[in-house]
């Protein structure tokens, strides 16, 4: 739901389809964040649609980085959105408060997912550094 309202907002400037979908959007951040608590690396929400190609042609998907570091990022993504739309439609205080959710959000990723030499994660994808960015 956030991404939708993000893309109309981005698009074509219309904050209406944020402002008829905003409580369901804290909801949803809310409802997510419950799972964020325990920490980012336990989370297990199957947002983000993480298809890899096969190595080889007919062998099946290849290899996948972790679930809790695909939702963590879609996590941090969600707010991130949610931020720059509450303060598109003109409501400062909310796009403050998300927007520092953000900021600890992507925060607390790095320090849950980074390992070292400049990679993310342990799956050693593509996918897994370019989420980190």
């Amino acid at each position: 739901l956030p991404s939708v309202a993000h893309a109309v907002c981005d698009v074509y400037g219309d904050t209406e389809t944020y402002r008829e979908a905003a409580s369901a959007i804290a909801a949803l951040v809310d409802e997510v964040g419950v799972e964020a608590r325990a920490g980012l690396g336990k989370m297990r929400t199957p947002y983000g649609d993480w298809c890899p190609p096969p190595a080889r042609m007919g062998k099946g998907q290849g290899r996948k980085p972790s679930p809790p570091l695909t939702s963590a990022f879609s996590y941090a993504l969600m707010v991130q959105q949610a931020a720059e739309l509450a303060r598109a439609a003109g409501n400062a205080s909310e796009g403050a408060r998300y927007a520092s959710l953000g900021r600890e959000i992507v925060s607390n990723f790095h320090t849950a997912f980074y390992v070292g030499n400049g990679t993310f994660d342990t799956s050693g994808t593509q996918t897994a550094n370019v989420l980190g960015l």
